[in-house]
């Protein structure tokens, strides 16, 4: 979720959390020297969610994104927004903790025919989302509650979410989606597009970033721009 916004309609993976109960059989482990804490209760849940929030916390500070604040990601059975839509993963800003649904619950929805960025349920594409709701944790520490930058936390996740993934598997989407093309220009890049066409967003945003000169450059442009969107509501 952006700082400070609320959002509407369908906006899945960034909606306000429902509570969810702790319980008291829950592990908590920090990984590393990640400023990250795990809370879940089977440690079959953990699977490459270390391995990939190191990645993740590496990939950020190379563009400038750092944190020393410590965050919290909870392994869940269930996530709703305020609507009750079923979420893979979010954040919430209030608590500073992300959620993310166990590999089990995912494999549930995997039955269903439902696949994630247009692939079969993997450990890696799990513990991707992961990666895009710490993204969101730790850009939010750099967008201004004022300007309402939705478009860049967007960004900066989508790009992650592909960035840590395995090179092979980035690749296989890369292919899947091989019609869609990057961005031109920040102009270009749009929260109505996410909205209506996700894995979209992440393609097309993933694309602009990897052919950048100069990403921390870019980023510290996109995550002063006012977002037209949400400022002109």
């Amino acid at each position: 979720m952006a700082c400070g916004v609320k959002l509407f309609l369908l906006l899945l993976i960034e909606a306000l959390l429902a509570s969810v109960p702790c319980s008291a059989d829950e592990i908590r482990l920090r990984c590393s020297e990640t400023p990250v804490t795990f809370v879940y209760e089977n440690a079959e849940e953990m699977r490459c969610l270390c391995s990939t929030t190191a990645k993740t916390i590496n990939f950020l500070k190379s563009i400038g994104l750092e944190t020393s604040k410590n965050i919290t990601i909870r392994v869940v059975e269930q996530i709703t927004d305020q609507k009750h839509v079923e979420l893979f993963g979010a954040y919430n800003p209030e608590t500073r903790e992300v959620f993310i649904l166990t590999y089990a619950k995912l494999e549930e929805l995997a039955e269903q025919n439902k696949r994630f960025l247009g692939q079969r349920l993997s450990e890696d594409i799990w513990c991707s989302f992961a990666a895009h709701e710490l993204a969101h944790a730790i850009s939010c520490q750099y967008i201004r509650p004022e300007i309402k930058n939705q478009t860049a936390g967007e960004y900066i996740s989508a790009v992650t979410q592909l960035a840590v993934l395995r090179p092979e598997n980035r690749e296989m989407i890369l292919k899947d989606f091989r019609d869609v093309k990057a961005y031109n220009s920040i102009d270009e890049i749009s929260i109505l597009y996410y909205l209506f066409a996700p894995n979209e967003f992440v393609v097309k945003s993933y694309r602009h970033f990897v052919a950048l000169d100069n990403p921390k450059e870019f980023v510290e442009r996109l995550l002063a721009v006012k977002d037209k969107f949400w400022n002109s509501r």
